[in-house]
């Protein structure tokens, strides 16, 4: 446990799941190296058992956190990196895996305060996850890697996750514009080959 305590019997959230949703879970019990408790505070390793959560739900870099707790996914954030080791240069639109606490995902590179990076370098740089939001920590260590390729570095900010899908499974009227944009272009393309 990083902060804060659990009781048995507590109801808790856990995710964020692709959308960037907590779902509620119930503990059942809690499990330390010593035996069961009813109790476990920050510090310790545990083990618990929950009810009404299905086993597919649950993935790796998922947090458990009180219902009244404001944790906020992301999916873009701010670190500040060094460059351990690359053999050519990195630039916008690098491809690498971020491992972060429980979390590992591969990111894009969007932007950096420099144009290019090499070995020993230091820079801002703003990573984009490929996939799905990630809880990430302002402060956190965050290490970054590409085959033989390495980088450290620790997260300045973050920017909040805002789906595009509604609960109701409808996509929101801002999404349904572009994605009627796209279409209306690529029918565009296709009509122009064909004409020509």
């Amino acid at each position: 446990m990083v902060s804060g305590t659990i009781d048995s019997h507590s109801t808790l959230v856990i995710g964020p799941d692709s959308l960037g949703k907590f779902m509620p879970l119930t503990v059942r019990n809690i499990r330390t190296r010593t035996g069961d408790t009813d109790h476990a505070q920050a510090g310790q390793s545990i083990t618990i058992a929950v009810r009404r959560l299905a086993r597919n739900s649950v993935r790796k870099g998922m947090v458990i956190v009180s219902a009244d707790s404001v944790v906020a996914p992301c999916k873009e954030f701010q670190a500040e990196v060094l460059i351990l080791y690359h053999s050519t240069t990195i630039s916008p639109g690098y491809e690498c895996v971020v491992h972060c606490n429980a979390v590992k995902q591969c990111a894009r590179v969007v932007s950096m305060n420099k144009p290019i990076l090499r070995s020993g370098d230091k820079a801002l740089v703003t990573f984009s996850f490929m996939y799905q939001p990630e809880v990430m920590l302002k402060n956190a260590r965050v290490i970054f890697r590409d085959g033989h390729a390495k980088g450290i570095g620790r997260i300045i900010s973050t920017t909040p996750y805002v789906s595009a899908v509604d609960p109701t499974g409808s996509t929101s009227t801002s999404s349904r514009v572009s994605l009627t944009k796209k279409l209306t272009r690529t029918k565009m393309k296709r009509t122009k080959k064909v004409v020509s």
